[in-house]
């Protein structure tokens, strides 16, 4: 963040000895030039390299150690004060890089003058920012009160022990014989049956009748395995990755007698996003008709003029539901656009009047009609089965526990924040009787965007 802009005389870069003009200079903002050399790290600056500071203020700087590929490297970074430095001073020399291969380390101005910070770390090119020390003038205060608009990721998956995730049975049920979904489709017939005569009768037919009906169901729609397995796939990975779409309200209260500020927060979720395919879906629980979830009077805090602390606190959500509305609205008519439920593309793809005469042809008993009614039956108790797993999610709570940080992001230095980037989320997410934990990662981020003062 550029706290806010100074000019520096020539003397003093000449002191520095930085050779701005140099080809092997860092470029503004800490990306060091491209090395086509094997095994080449960089130092990336998050925020502005030009600093202003009062006299005796602290500042954070903030460094990424990274490859050419932008992952985060783990190691030490060495910091150092060059210049005239005017009794200013560095809270560490060497800093160990974080999950996100970050570095931080706080300045402390002495009295007016210019000086430089560098970072430098193995196989990497050093960066280094540009400090300037006014005298102590009064400044506005950093104005971070506000609505933002968050938008966040989450893989609620990958936190379960052993990396169990989640899987739902009566899907998987629908493609792990070799004849199905033929056998799964006379089986749930003859269960809506329930007559053990006609059960011995037909069962003395197979796995023959189940190998007949396959080769007509799959001749019929010779895709419908591969989607079956495909909206297998694709509800697993809408239960494991998703994002949210959210209003975080933050409240600046301050004491009148010691001046002393307290950051109060609220923060409500508005959506649920999932992707598929590479293509983003937000449905907004509004047009859902469900309740938004409330989260009140959150503890917050901002550390250093420069971090935002959202306190921890929790959101009930119908998770199960959410993932049956991805599942009708979003998954299957990828596959069927005229289809919007389980039932509807199992009878698009199989026809039952067909299977209801191979099946009475093959085994003599029952007429064609009773078998195709038998065959849409089980249609019907599939797809009540697999939205029944899939709402048992809901029967054990699902709640979302979580706090977050963010930087305090003020890009034309106006002393008003206009967005929280980057933002980390940790906690856990309980599914289903399991409790998934929230990783400080890339995969539980969010952005915040200012909407109102």
């Amino acid at each position: 963040m550029l706290k806010k802009p100074f000019a520096y005389g020539i003397s003093l870069w000449l002191a520095l000895g930085l050779a701005a003009c140099s080809d092997d200079a860092p470029r503004p903002g800490g990306t060091p030039p491209p090395n086509p050399n094997d095994g080449q790290l960089y130092l990336t600056i998050i925020g502005d390299r030009d600093i202003s500071l009062q006299e005796s203020e602290s500042w954070r700087l903030a460094v990424k150690y990274h490859d050419a590929q932008g992952h985060a490297v783990a190691g030490q970074v060495a910091f150092a004060l060059t210049g005239t430095t005017a009794g200013a001073q560095l809270d560490a020399i060497n800093v160990s890089t974080d999950a996100l291969g970050i570095a931080h380390v706080t300045v402390t101005a002495g009295t007016q003058a210019m000086f430089g910070v560098t970072a430098s770390a193995p196989k990497a090119n050093g960066v280094d920012w540009r400090l300037q020390v006014q005298k102590n003038n009064q400044i506005p205060p950093l104005r971070y009160a506000g609505t933002y608009h968050l938008e966040s990721t989450l893989d609620v998956g990958g936190g379960f022990p052993g990396g169990l995730g989640m899987t739902f049975r009566t899907i998987d049920d629908l493609t792990d014989d070799p004849y199905d979904p033929a056998t799964w489709l006379i089986d749930y017939a003859l269960a809506q049956l329930n007559s053990p005569t006609i059960t011995s009768i037909v069962n003395a037919f197979r796995p023959g009748l189940d190998s007949d009906l396959y080769n007509q169901i799959t001749t019929a729609a010779p895709d419908l395995v591969a989607n079956l397995r495909r909206i297998g796939q694709d509800v697993t990975a809408v239960a494991r990755h998703f994002g949210t779409g959210s209003d975080l309200v933050v409240e600046a209260h301050t004491n009148p007698i010691d001046g002393t500020v307290t950051v109060v927060e609220k923060h409500t979720l508005k959506s649920v996003i999932f992707t598929l395919e590479g293509t983003r879906h937000e449905l907004s629980f509004v047009s859902l008709r469900m309740p938004e979830p409330l989260a009140m009077n959150i503890p917050g805090d901002v550390q250093m003029q420069t971090t935002l602390l959202i306190g921890r606190h929790q959101f009930q959500v119908s998770y199960g539901r959410l993932i049956l509305i991805a599942l009708d609205q979003l998954i299957i008519p990828l596959l069927d656009p005229a289809a919007s439920s389980m039932s509807q593309f199992l009878t698009d793809q199989i026809n039952c009047v067909q299977v209801g005469a191979s099946i009475a042809n093959a085994v003599g008993v029952g007429t064609p009609a009773m078998w195709a009614s038998a065959c849409q039956n089980a249609i019907t108790a599939v797809s009540n089965a697999i939205e029944s797993e899939i709402l048992r999610i809901d029967t054990t709570g699902a709640q979302l526990d979580w706090q977050g940080t963010a930087t305090l992001v003020d890009h034309d230095s106006d002393r008003v924040v206009e967005a929280l980037d980057p933002g980390r989320w940790t906690g856990t997410f309980l599914i289903a009787g399991q409790t998934s934990t929230l990783g400080l990662s890339a995969s539980n981020a969010f952005h915040g965007t200012r909407t109102s003062p």
